[in-house]
């Protein structure tokens, strides 16, 4: 019976060697003498035992939907605290010194309840990124990553997650970009949407009325109101009449690219198209407020 991993080492063999080729210096030969070999007088010469402060793992198992997952436990104890460290791990538990239990073994896993198993192993490859074990590939586990990290306060999990996602993103709909943005509370990619949404030749409403609430809409059409209408206070070509276009006129090529006379003296008047760095700036300051518990 296949037994699962635990904090304590497997017994030693009668005997074992191992040797190590290197170049420079020819072979080293290691050697292992089980302890029952050992006289007592040679065993009260040998220094005390020191666990090492990194290298001296404990393991964990997990239980996420019907599957086991025993992982070493380090990685989840963070110094500057997370879920599991200032929460799961603090919790006094039922062993004789307030110790816990759960998650000593296969047959007291720590449950996870709530998510996919699929997500959580996504997670644990990006945590412990063994040779030839198979990574995360695929947008819908990355999300999961992104999802577990911001949930457990993994800051550097997650902000691998956000870099990774921000190339999937590209090839997405827009609004992906900002409901995901919104739900994990990732600026850049919030304002980048809005950014991309105000640019865009029409606003569908209705469309917008499906994923984003009334204030969010009004204030999106309003930045675009305020971009096409400093577009449009252009300078006509004669210093002399001066004039300004106060209104916007009836779109005819798209949002951005009017075509339109100066009602009094029949200049024609070109739309300068909006930088992408302009509606930025009117985006952050509109939405800042959005962004403030963030």
């Amino acid at each position: 019976m296949q037994q699962c991993c635990s904090s304590s080492f497997l017994p030693y063999p009668q005997s074992h060697t191992a040797s190590f080729p290197m170049d420079e210096i020819g072979p080293v030969t290691t050697t292992v003498v089980p302890r029952s070999e050992v006289s007592d007088d040679r065993v009260a010469d040998v220094e005390p035992e020191i666990f090492d402060s990194f290298y001296y793992f404990h393991n964990i198992v997990f239980k996420v939907e019907d599957t086991l997952f025993c992982v070493p436990r380090n990685a989840f104890e963070i110094p500057n605290g997370n879920f599991f460290s200032e929460t799961l791990f603090s919790i006094p538990g039922p062993g004789k010194s307030g110790e816990q239990t759960e998650g000593h073994d296969s047959k007291h896993p720590i449950l996870l309840e709530g998510i996919a198993k699929e997500h959580f192993r996504g997670f644990l490859r990006v945590m412990y990124p063994f040779n030839g074990a198979e990574s995360t590939t695929k947008y819908e586990d990355w999300v999961g990553v992104l999802h577990l990290a911001t949930k457990w306060e993994f800051a550097e999990i997650r902000a691998k997650s956000i870099q990774v996602l921000s190339d999937f993103l590209k090839d997405k709909p827009v609004i992906d970009k900002i409901l995901l943005a919104k739900k994990y509370h990732v600026k850049d990619w919030l304002f980048a949407g809005y950014t991309n949404l105000i640019l865009q030749d029409q606003l569908d409403l209705n469309q917008l009325l499906l994923t984003l609430d009334t204030l969010t809409i009004a204030r999106l059409f309003l930045i675009q109101n305020i971009i096409l209408k400093s577009g449009l206070s252009t300078q006509v070509a004669y210093p002399q009449r001066v004039q300004y276009l106060s209104t916007v006129p009836q779109v005819t090529v798209g949002p951005y690219e009017i075509r339109t006379q100066c009602g009094d003296c029949g200049t024609q008047l070109k739309f300068d198209p909006p930088k992408e760095a302009d509606v930025r700036h009117h985006v952050s300051r509109e939405f800042a407020s959005e962004i403030i518990t963030w």
